[in-house]
């Protein structure tokens, strides 16, 4: 969307060594790239990419996500439970859903991609996803883009 920014970080000192490549491919027409978040095994922080739509408000109820993939493996319950994905309105956190909150479906023909989302039910302008710490080893996730949806039947 030509209205839309990407912004990504993470937690401060307590993530030290995360890091976050090729942030605008979330934003990008291109579907076939992707930012890469890398998080140290152990870590207790986390490292984030915010997209921000500059040109509405989305109310009312949407399923709200990414497209990811693990570079390594498929995306199993261990992974999940370390992403976080929260929606802000304006920069302040509306939902936030972690972990088995979150829905995981494949994407057909799309590999080892799978849609992570949640129904949100408050309004919101951004959507932001965390990825934390794997315990011994080190947590990679593929971000491909930011997705926003009607809700689920």
């Amino acid at each position: 969307d030509p209205n839309a920014t990407v912004t990504s970080g993470d937690t401060g000192l307590t993530c030290l060594g995360c890091s976050i490549t090729d942030e605008g491919n979330v934003i990008n027409t291109n579907l076939d790239d992707a930012a890469r978040i890398s998080v140290p095994a152990g870590l207790t922080g986390s490292a984030f990419i915010q997209v921000t739509d500059t040109s509405q408000t989305y109310t009312g109820a949407h399923r709200v996500g990414f497209v990811v993939q693990n570079p390594d493996t498929l995306i199993d319950l261990t992974l999940l439970e370390t992403i976080t994905i929260t929606t802000l309105l304006n920069g302040t956190e509306q939902e936030s859903f972690t972990g088995s909150s979150l829905v995981a479906l494949s994407i057909l023909g799309g590999g080892d991609q799978a849609l992570v989302s949640f129904d949100s039910t408050d309004d919101f302008n951004q959507v932001q996803i965390d990825l934390g710490s794997l315990v011994g080893l080190l947590n990679d996730l593929d971000v491909f883009s930011a997705c926003v949806a009607p809700p689920a039947p």
